[in-house]
């Protein structure tokens, strides 16, 4: 007897994600239907990529006996029916899991699957209405980043086809953040050059007072070259250094976080 695979699991989830993308590409990518597919498509591969870390990630956190449900254990619960985690919370669970996945991804995420709900759930068309230049190239990317955590790719996904197009998609998005902010910081360069001496030095000395450690990474700005803040979200693993530092005859362990 074949062992089937956890509706839970990883490769469950994944596989209904192909088979969505496959109902997706089936369709125009002006046709409301590849939008509303897509949205389908992102649900599953969040849940993939939690599950691939466990399946007891999805679960409903106000009753323990989906948690029993998603490690495979029977509930002595009466008509207990599994109930996994809300899409809202998933997105939330898979920022924190992933080091690929930012803060951007997780709002693109939330507005994609509100435009799906609004689809489903009222009289409002939002992807007849919505050209999908808007959102397709961060669909594409958000869709790169949650295939590599699970080890799988845009082409195990779409086809080898579909994925040559969404990465110049994804490259054309990269570029175009690129260039809008070379352009944000060339403007306030101009503001800057603009004003005195005075008011320049004054404005150092507030950059320097507000910009205090706790509240993000002290760099230099790249407008002013004043003290500023860089705030995000750390990606990769920390990797601690121990430096053997002597000070007034003495030995100390330095250690600091790259």
């Amino acid at each position: 007897m074949e062992k089937t695979s956890h509706e839970w699991s990883r490769e469950s989830l994944f596989a209904k994600a192909q088979l969505y993308a496959e109902a997706m590409l089936d369709h125009q990518d002006t046709n409301w239907q590849f939008g509303l597919w897509s949205a389908f498509v992102l649900e599953m591969l969040i849940r993939a990529a939690i599950a691939d870390t466990s399946p007891a990630l999805l679960a409903d956190s106000k009753d323990w006996n989906d948690i029993l449900y998603a490690l495979g254990k029977p509930s002595k619960k009466a008509k207990f029916v599994a109930k996994s985690a809300s899409i809202t919370d998933l997105i939330q669970r898979i920022e924190d899991l992933s080091d690929g996945f930012t803060r951007e991804h997780s709002n693109f995420c939330a507005s994609h699957v509100a435009r799906r709900n609004s689809e489903i759930h009222s009289g409002s068309m939002p992807f007849e209405n919505m050209g999908t230049s808007s959102w397709l190239p961060m669909f594409y990317t958000v869709c790169e980043i949650l295939t590599s955590e699970i080890g799988e790719s845009l082409e195990s996904l779409f086809g080898d086809e579909t994925a040559e197009r969404a990465k110049e998609e994804i490259a054309a998005l990269k570029d175009d953040t690129a260039k809008s902010v070379r352009g944000t910081i060339s403007a306030h360069r101009a503001v800057w050059s603009e004003k005195t001496d005075d008011e320049r030095e004054q404005a150092r000395k507030q950059a320097a007072t507000v910009a205090l450690r706790h509240y993000g990474h002290r760099v230099t700005c790249p407008a002013c070259e004043s003290t500023a803040l860089l705030q995000g979200k750390a990606a990769g693993e920390a990797r601690r250094e121990v430096d053997d530092e002597r000070h007034c005859g003495k030995t100390s362990d330095a250690a600091r976080i790259i």
